[in-house]
């Protein structure tokens, strides 16, 4: 009698109790099978993201293999200089992401490109057919050249993200462990292909003779430097008036371009 009572203040409950199912069944398999797709949606999106990956390495991977260029000693061997560049480039980035993901924080994703950049730049100096016996006059160059650009866009890069509290483009990205990861990869196929010029250059033996093709490729980095230094301190005077939040930033050479920092 007194299960009488509590069936009539709970016919859902008599109802399962009774093996029917009761009202909330329909709604529970609703969400059973709602949870069934986005299950198989994540892992499908985490099955994309490492693909993309794999084949950002395997571009990068590629691009060193026909690189070719001079051994990388016996104690590497069969491996080239070009080769190992690749695989420092990528293992830096990933050696930074661990403690990147683990502290949630992508302030040092933009030093680690710059540290990237200075390491493989001497590393493939250094390891170059003509470094150490006769160093070539282009190779010494263009190497001064990249470890300039590289430590001065570190440094405002890094000095901005800190003195900001963070970039908050990486925001929906972190928590994100193979999204997360993606963005370090491609920053080690960034710097492999921006810099190829210049590792060609050291792990290859050239002419060495620094003459009209290496003066204009000289006054094109000047120029370039020149610009990129100049759009940057401008919007880092533009971005302390408080007046600016949320604006964009149109004057200068700000005006004559979008991303001038980039053209430069």
């Amino acid at each position: 009698d007194d299960g009488r009572l509590q069936r009539a203040r709970d016919p859902g409950g008599a109802m399962a109790s009774d093996g029917g199912g009761g009202a909330d069944e329909p709604l529970r398999t609703q969400e059973d099978g709602e949870g069934a797709v986005r299950g198989s949606g994540g892992l499908r999106a985490a099955l994309v993201k490492a693909l993309i990956s794999a084949i950002v390495m395997g571009v990068g991977a590629g691009l060193a293999v026909l690189g070719k260029g001079a051994s990388a000693g016996a104690a590497l061997e069969p491996l080239t200089v070009m080769e190992m560049v690749a695989i420092i480039a990528f293992g830096i980035q990933i050696a930074a992401f661990v403690p990147a993901f683990v502290f949630q924080t992508e302030k040092f994703y933009d030093l680690t490109g710059s540290l990237t950049y200075i390491v493989c730049g001497l590393y493939s100096f250094l390891a170059g057919p003509s470094a150490l016996d006769d160093p070539e006059v282009t190779d010494v160059v263009a190497t001064a050249l990249l470890l300039v650009w590289a430590l001065r866009l570190g440094s405002f890069l890094f000095l901005r993200v800190t003195s900001s509290g963070g970039d908050d483009r990486f925001d929906a990205i972190k928590p994100d462990f193979l999204r997360f990861l993606l963005t370090w990869i491609i920053q080690g196929l960034w710097v492999f292909l921006t810099a190829y010029p210049v590792f060609i250059a050291n792990a290859t033996r050239g002419s060495g003779d620094f003459g009209a093709v290496a003066v204009v490729g000289l006054v094109i980095w000047v120029l370039g430097f020149g610009i990129e230094v100049v759009a940057d301190r401008q919007k880092s005077t533009w971005r302390k008036d408080p007046a600016n939040r949320g604006k964009f930033i149109e004057y200068g050479l700000w005006y004559y371009s979008r991303h001038p920092n980039y053209l430069g």
